[in-house]
C-alpha cells in the first residue's frame, strides 16, 4: 500500500505522471523442437505515478523523508518531460 503522503507529494510535484499511460503485451517464450515459441499471455495497461510511487514507497522502509527526497527529483519541469518522453517509448 502506498503511503497518502507520497501520493500528495507526487500529485504536487507531478501531477501529469497520473495521466501517463501505456499498454503492453506480456509474452512466453519456450524452447521447442522447431525453435523458440512465443505465445501473448495477455496485455495490460501500467501508470508513470504507480511505476514513481511504486519505488518511493520501495526507499522508504520507514523513513518517510527518503521516499519525499525521492520525489523531489521529479520538480524540475526538463525532468518531467525526460520521463514522460522516457515512459512512452
Amino acid at each position: 500500500m502506498i503511503d497518502s503522503r507520497l501520493f500528495e507529494a507526487l500529485f504536487d510535484i507531478f501531477p501529469d505522471a497520473f495521466s501517463a499511460t501505456r499498454s503492453y503485451t506480456e509474452y512466453s517464450y519456450a524452447s521447442t523442437e522447431y525453435g523458440i515459441e512465443v505465445r501473448e499471455l495477455g496485455t495490460g495497461t501500467e501508470n508513470l505515478a504507480d511505476n514513481i510511487l511504486h519505488t518511493a514507497q520501495a526507499m522508504c522502509k520507514g523513513d518517510i523523508k527518503k521516499g519525499l527526497n525521492y520525489l523531489r527529483t521529479f520538480k524540475k519541469k526538463s525532468v518531467q518531460k525526460q520521463e514522460l518522453k522516457a515512459f512512452n517509448r
